[in-house]
């Protein structure tokens, strides 16, 4: 089974949330951040947030091979799922009119309410031996699972 996970970058919220340190260990240098934003449905939340989970798992683990190193550890986690209202005219430049005479109108955008879940992971990275524990993962093997 294939899935494809549909990135929003536009929402403000939810991408702010995601920006944010944690501040469990943001005093940390060593700690390194990612973070995946995806549309859901009430009844997928459960399965979605293990495919997001996963998601993210995907790309710490390639930030991790990108600074040479063989495995990461999540030491900090954190989902969060909230309905937000977006355009669905994709060619909708501006929410407002100015006119000749000065004024400006606002005009009726059509919008829709949706799902987003964001998850964000904090992680640490090394290299050798992996520790061995539930929160630590071999970067080659999530990125390439039979090597």
């Amino acid at each position: 089974m294939k899935t494809y996970i549909k990135k929003f970058a536009p929402i403000v919220a939810l991408a702010a949330v995601a920006a944010l340190p944690s501040t469990a260990f943001a005093a940390d240098a060593g700690t390194h951040s990612a973070a995946v934003q995806t549309e859901i449905t009430t009844e997928s939340v459960p399965v979605m947030t293990d495919i997001v989970y996963k998601a993210v798992l995907a790309d710490a683990a390639s930030k991790t091979l990108n600074q040479n190193n063989d495995w990461f550890k999540v030491t900090y986690r954190d989902a969060v799922t909230e309905t937000v209202t977006r355009n669905v005219s994709n060619d909708a430049e501006s929410r407002y009119l100015d006119m000749e005479d000065g004024d400006r109108i606002e005009l009726e955008i059509p919008t829709s309410e949706v799902k987003v879940q964001v998850q964000k992971i904090d992680f640490k990275m090394g290299t050798g031996p992996a520790p061995a524990d539930e929160n630590s993962f071999l970067a080659k093997k999530l990125i390439l699972p039979d090597s």
